[in-house]
């Protein structure tokens, strides 16, 4: 009888964790993501001057406590970056004139390229 509950354990913790992962018991990450988006970032669509050689298209962006350059990127995008993070690291700082993105500061507003 010990083995036969034991058993039924073993089967109903298998059965939770595969429904878990297969289904998902968290609410979805794009209608929160876009909630975010919507409320916490104050961006304005602009296009690059004629100055560079290349153009970029890129929204500017107002720093919020807590944001990171990455974490923006993916809230802009709905997802991960169709690009590289050394690609979009290249990005940012050819925007931003050399500003490293462990730089930024809150309150200040940067360009962040659109993908």
């Amino acid at each position: 009888m010990k083995r036969l509950s034991i058993f039924f354990l073993v089967m109903i913790v298998s059965y939770s964790i595969y429904y878990d992962l297969k289904a998902g018991t968290l609410p979805k990450v794009e209608e929160t993501a876009a909630q975010v988006i919507a409320t916490d970032t104050e961006e304005t669509p602009v296009e690059e001057t004629d100055e560079e050689e290349f153009e970029i298209e890129h929204m500017e962006v107002k720093i919020k406590s807590g944001d990171t350059v990455l974490s923006l990127m993916e809230q802009m995008l709905d997802g991960p970056l169709p690009v590289s993070i050394d690609q979009l690291i290249e990005d940012f700082e050819t925007l931003n004139e050399g500003q490293s993105p462990q730089d930024i500061q809150v309150g200040k507003v940067y360009k962040f390229p659109k993908y």
